[in-house]
């Protein structure tokens, strides 16, 4: 009985690494808010708005699979999920510490020793490209794994709720215009992403209805609020787009529970999505490269307008990192680097 699960999970996985992509490609158009067609800032904000879901997702997933009671956390078996985690991240971070050098930033190699240097160690500190802050962040969660995984499996359903709910409000002080209103109780002992490796790990025991409602919810609560709030701001206004939002996390729930209820009954679909789920890691770290690479064969948003760019930058950029990282993990050796 455990296959239903496994697809199910693939396919939340595959349409989050989709729902990256999407947000990169579409991300240079909202800040143009003014400057361009208000339909094509429209369609910018409506994509964006509705693939926020994706890391918040990718979290779950995590809660859903490394929360599970069946689950050791004695060190030898810690270790290596911490491994599989922290390896790539290396390799990945070298490659675009290079990648910035010598194609990005040229003028570097220029530099002496006492600028590169410190360069060099900011781009480790703070990561070597502007996705990397995910891989800081889920780095964190895994060393604190053992504890939660300890504490969720002692506690019963009202009193996970209990705990999804404090942090629900915790999320909803994070909305434009409310902490002002909001008692100056410290919450942040339940706030962050740690709510959602709870909450993927609260859905895979305990199914939810009306998932479609939930995300539609979300999702219409961030395409209003962030067109409300750019208008009054008169420039673009991102802050209903961050993770730790209530819309968002509504249509992360939303998407959980739309794929719980749904059928997979097209076996051929099931192996692409099965295999971009594979390599889901991987092209999450080398997309922004390939967008890059992409940008400069004038194959963007704006290609033959945003209705055809977009798409067609998405698929692109998604095609053919799947590729590569398919490739290069048949080296030899290589597939504990790639992710």
């Amino acid at each position: 009985m455990e296959k239903p699960k496994i697809i199910f999970l693939d396919y939340i996985r595959a349409l989050a690494t989709i729902a990256v992509i999407l947000i990169h490609v579409v991300g240079g158009i909202l800040p143009r808010f003014g400057e361009i067609a208000p339909g094509e800032w429209w369609l910018g904000n409506v994509l964006d708005s509705a693939s926020r879901f994706c890391v918040p997702v990718f979290v779950m997933l995590s809660g859903a699979l490394l929360l599970s009671p069946n689950q050791s956390y004695a060190w030898p078996h810690h270790k290596k999920r911490l491994a599989r985690i922290f390896i790539p991240f290396c390799f990945w971070t070298l490659v675009y510490i290079l990648f910035n050098v010598f194609v990005k930033y040229p003028s570097m190699q220029q530099k002496s020793w006492n600028t590169l240097v410190p360069w060099i160690w900011h781009q480790i500190a703070f990561g070597a490209s502007f996705h990397f802050w995910y891989l800081y962040m889920i780095l964190g969660l895994y060393l604190f794994l053992p504890w939660i995984h300890a504490a969720l499996n002692q506690l019963k359903k009202p009193d996970i709720e209990v705990f999804l709910g404090i942090w629900a409000l915790s999320l909803l002080v994070n909305w434009p215009g409310v902490s002002e209103y909001f008692p100056h109780i410290e919450l942040m002992y339940f706030s962050g992403y740690l709510g959602y490796l709870v909450l993927g790990q609260y859905l895979m025991r305990y199914a939810m209805r009306g998932g479609g409602w939930w995300y539609l919810l979300g999702c219409c609560l961030t395409i209003g609020g962030t067109y409300v709030l750019t208008q009054a701001k008169g420039s673009f206004d991102i802050r209903l787009y961050s993770n730790l939002t209530l819309n968002v996390a509504l249509m992360a729930f939303g998407i959980f529970g739309i794929f719980q209820k749904a059928s997979f009954s097209y076996l051929w679909l099931n192996r692409i999505v099965g295999l971009i789920s594979q390599l889901s890691f991987g092209i999450y770290f080398i997309h922004v490269i390939v967008l890059y690479y992409l940008s400069r064969a004038h194959l963007n948003y704006a290609f033959q307008g945003v209705e055809v760019g977009i798409p067609l930058t998405t698929l692109a950029c998604l095609l053919l990192s799947a590729c590569l990282i398919f490739l290069l993990k048949k080296l030899p050796g290589a597939d504990r680097f790639m992710g």
